[in-house]
């Protein structure tokens, strides 16, 4: 008796181990998605492109919602021993296809970076195949040994507990679609300077190349590994080729692809405006075709405003120059036009347009579309305005402001379970009561 108590508590602590692995996994996979919604839109475009999908590309955003949705409700459900057998049997279908998945991509590396945690946390392909593999053992773990599972949530209220769970996520989705996302996780984040992050440090790792050099001698080719083992004094022989392989890859500046081409001379102006030791406004406009053209009129104020202070004013686009000239003749635009990889300014501002503000280089503030500094709130030079300082964003407030509310949430559900459980009980004991009574009588 006392052995199958001791059995019991202990895979019960057991089973709440895993539970927490799975859930804080979960949970921290969909949420940091959910914030940057648009960085996962872009990354299930890069899979469906590796496998020669792009027909499918408009149905990346609705799957990236559902995806993240899914994911943030499943670590809800797993950590609150919520909707069990659902819940594990999902998770199971869900690790089912991640796994074969992650183990494709770690194998034949068609996307570097699988995009698991969005930007938040990069791990290699390998690393999300054995991550997959401990989570698939834990959720057949749990989904075994289910009986053990214990909610603080009766069933009657667990519906209740996940649906907040859902319009939560969703909401934090909405702001991140409709603004800039909450956290800013790109090398491209407030505060950051350009040309700073364009360099790597001293003593960072290089690339790691084995070189082979080739040479012939009376018609015959020889591979020589080193500089050192090559003949020099020997005039016969005559180079022929030189191989380099990547054994190791050294360490990357967080910025290393950051330009301004002229299309007219193909020059790149980049250094000229990092620069300026000024105030420049930076409009980013991934795609003029499928920019929001609802806020023209204000992109052509703050372009006033800025030729007026004599501030910088640059569009930086992927676009081509008929798609230029038509944004021309449509918005009456007379900012200069410089072409910058599509990469790049997907990974600057996740807004089409998107506006920048750059002094000597460091960004100082960054605008969605819909948050636009207005004509009445540009009245005056920058440096006099709130937005000619850099305010750093608390990100640690920030998660734990969003943190408490979501908690608030929970124990709302939870309280209002337990008052429909005193109630209930309250019904049954009046009916007990009532019912002796009655037999007495």
């Amino acid at each position: 008796m006392k052995n199958d108590k001791s059995t019991a508590t202990l895979l019960t602590v057991l089973v709440l181990i895993a539970q927490i692995i799975l859930g804080a996994t979960f949970i921290f996979s969909g949420f940091v998605k959910a914030v940057d919604p648009f960085g996962f839109v872009y990354k299930i475009q890069d899979y469906l492109t590796a496998f020669g999908l792009q027909s499918l590309h408009p149905l990346a955003f609705p799957a990236a919602i559902g995806l993240v949705t899914l994911e943030f409700l499943l670590g809800i459900n797993m950590l609150l021993g919520m909707h069990v057998r659902t819940t594990y049997i999902l998770t199971l279908l869900f690790m089912l296809v991640m796994t074969p998945l992650t183990l494709y991509l770690a194998i034949f590396d068609p996307v570097q970076d699988c995009g698991c945690f969005g930007d938040a946390l990069i791990i290699s392909n390998w690393e999300t195949f054995w991550k997959n593999i401990l989570l698939s053992g834990l959720a057949v773990f749990v989904f075994v040994f289910r009986k053990y599972v214990k909610s603080p949530y009766s069933d009657k209220i667990q519906w209740l507990t996940s649906f907040a769970s859902i319009i939560f996520i969703i909401g934090i989705s909405v702001i991140g679609i409709r603004h800039l996302p909450i956290f800013d996780f790109r090398p491209y984040s407030i505060g950051t300077n350009i040309p700073e992050a364009m360099t790597l440090p001293e003593g960072a790792a290089k690339d790691d190349y084995k070189s082979t050099y080739i040479y012939e001698k009376d018609g015959v080719q020889k591979e020589f590994e080193s500089l050192e083992e090559i003949p020099i004094n020997d005039s016969t022989w005559v180079f022929v080729d030189a191989k380099h392989e990547l054994m190791k890859e050294g360490d990357k500046p967080p910025i290393h692809n950051f330009s301004m081409i002229d299309m007219e001379t193909s020059d790149d102006v980049a250094d000229h405006v990092l620069s300026f030791p000024d105030y420049s406004f930076l409009l980013i406009s991934l795609d003029l075709q499928e920019a929001n053209i609802h806020h023209i009129d204000q992109i052509n104020d703050i372009y006033d405003y800025a030729v007026d202070h004599g501030y910088g004013f640059y569009c930086l686009t992927a676009s081509d120059k008929e798609q230029i000239e038509r944004w021309k003749n449509f918005s009456g635009a007379e900012y200069p036009f410089f072409n910058t990889d599509k990469t790049t300014l997907k990974t600057i501002i996740r807004s089409n347009p998107g506006l920048l503000l750059l002094k000597d280089g460091t960004i100082y503030n960054k605008w969605h579309y819909n948050d636009f500094p207005t004509e009445t709130e540009l009245n005056a030079p920058l440096e006099e305005t709130i937005y000619g300082i850099i305010h750093y964003p608390d990100k640690k407030l920030r998660l734990v402001a969003i943190s408490i509310s979501f908690v608030l949430i929970l124990l709302a559900v939870f309280g209002l379970d337990k008052i429909i459980l005193a109630m209930s009980q309250r019904k049954s004991r009046r009916k007990d009561m009532n019912i002796w009574r009655a037999k007495k009588h």
